[in-house]
């Protein structure tokens, strides 16, 4: 089990100005190590009231679009405690999880169509 308090790896200079980078940064040197090293990972959104979709789509749905893990993968291994002010936070993710799901389905590779005349 690990826990990772996110806020302690945001440099809130930089996500003020480029969420998408700043969430790329995070997924791919805190969230990707981190779920390659535990089963169990624990990612808690407390302590900053700045989220915003843009964040949280690239930073965790990018797990899907980006590394290769399944909806179910991430299920199974990722928990995300959403802040207490902001519980929607927590619907939100899962429904940037559920979008980023269907786009890899949608892209996996159903073999050759070919039309004749």
């Amino acid at each position: 089990m690990h826990l990772i308090k996110l806020n302690e790896h945001l440099d809130k200079t930089k996500a003020a100005m480029d969420q998408k980078e700043e969430a790329i940064r995070i997924r791919t040197t805190v969230i990707l190590p981190a779920l390659k090293e535990h089963d169990k990972v624990f990612l808690d959104l407390e302590g900053y009231n700045r989220w915003t979709r843009s964040f949280l789509n690239e930073a965790v749905a990018g797990l899907i679009r980006e590394d290769g893990y399944s909806r179910d993968q991430l299920k199974e291994q990722m928990t995300v405690i959403p802040p207490k002010h902001a519980k929607s936070i927590g619907s939100l993710v899962d429904n940037l999880i559920n979008i980023a799901e269907m786009q890899r389905i949608v892209k996996k590779p159903y073999g050759t169509i070919t039309m004749s005349s």
